[in-house]
């Protein structure tokens, strides 16, 4: 495991310094792609708290997250049944 290192990123033109042991371009890449989906949001929902856009953006990376996860599950299955179908061909 990698040393915690402690970087600053700006998200929605607020600074937060961020302590990760992830590669320095993953963590950079990573709020940059917050930022960006909140300033999308921002301007879809004029008005709208940091608070709100904030809590928008968490739904949205979570609907994302459930959806690769269910498609994990979904290719996990289909290898498995073709092990099955290898190993039944082999012996």
């Amino acid at each position: 495991m990698n040393e915690a290192k402690s970087y600053k990123v700006s998200i929605l033109d607020d600074q937060y310094a961020l302590l990760s042991d992830e590669p320095e371009d993953r963590v950079l890449s990573i709020a940059r792609q917050v930022d960006s989906l909140m300033r999308e949001i921002g301007e879809k929902a004029q008005g709208a708290s940091h608070k709100k856009i904030a809590v928008l953006a968490a739904l949205q990376f979570a609907s994302k997250l459930r959806l690769l996860e269910e498609q994990l599950t979904h290719f996990e299955s289909a290898q498995s049944r073709l092990n099955s179908l290898i190993d039944d061909e082999i012996l």
